[in-house]
């Protein structure tokens, strides 16, 4: 399947204001030759009242998946929903939440993580997809999430609120908006490591990334306990 959706266990590291069990739909990334094919699908097709237009392989799966819609209507409410997916999965997420494509009946905050995502939106967003926190994950010289790149007739852009989050080495860097374009350049992917813009990409290479940097971050909060100061996350510095 392409998606699934699964009711946080008790205690996840997925929070929920309300202290329930949100809920994860999750969408896994390029698997076959009909999702190669979708990939390559990017003419910017229509969607909505507001004039945003959207990858249209990307748009398709989610649009007219009805298995997907039906399964939204019925679980989805008050909780917590969180779009999750690895490349083609996040491409997925970010479109689902982008078309407005959530049902009506769904009335929690909305969370998108995005690993390894391409850009896939040519805006403007609605109001209830702008009102979602949008977080992007990019593992170093991963090329994918830099797609398109200038060559596209097509200025595909990232939602406006998007917190983007570099995993470099053990640590996770913040990068702030002023920076993202300019880290998320085709140029800066190859300027990185040619070699690995696409072994970066690999899930494995992101569970391992994310591994470390949580051990780092641990590491770092245990000394800065022993030390008595405080931890402060770590931010991207251009350059």
């Amino acid at each position: 399947p392409q998606w699934f959706l699964a009711r946080a266990p008790a205690g996840s590291v997925f929070p929920d204001a309300r202290g329930g069990r949100p809920l994860l739909l999750v969408f896994r990334g390029t698997d076959s030759l009909a999702d190669a094919e979708r990939d390559l699908c990017a003419t910017a097709v229509p969607h909505g009242d507001l004039g945003a237009r959207f990858h249209a392989g990307f748009l398709e799966g989610v649009r007219d998946d009805t298995a997907l819609h039906d399964a939204l209507e019925f679980y989805v409410g008050a909780d917590h929903l969180y779009l999750i997916g690895h490349s083609l999965g996040g491409a997925l997420a970010l479109t689902m939440l982008g078309a407005d494509l959530l049902p009506g009946a769904h009335r929690g905050a909305t969370t998108v993580i995005a690993l390894g995502a391409p850009k896939c939106l040519l805006g403007p967003l609605g109001a209830r997809a702008s009102s979602a926190r949008v977080l992007s994950i990019v593992h170093d010289a991963d090329l994918v999430p830099r797609l398109p790149g200038p060559a596209s007739p097509h200025r595909w852009i990232t939602p406006p609120q998007q917190e983007l989050i570099l995993l470099r080495g053990s640590t996770a860097l913040a990068v702030p908006r002023g920076d993202a374009d300019g880290v998320l350049a085709v140029e800066q992917s190859v300027r990185l490591r040619a070699t690995r813009a696409y072994s970066d990409h690999s899930p494995a290479a992101y569970v391992d990334a994310l591994a470390a940097a949580k051990n780092s971050a641990a590491e770092r909060a245990a000394a800065a306990q022993r030390d008595g100061t405080g931890s402060e996350p770590q931010h991207f510095a251009a350059g």
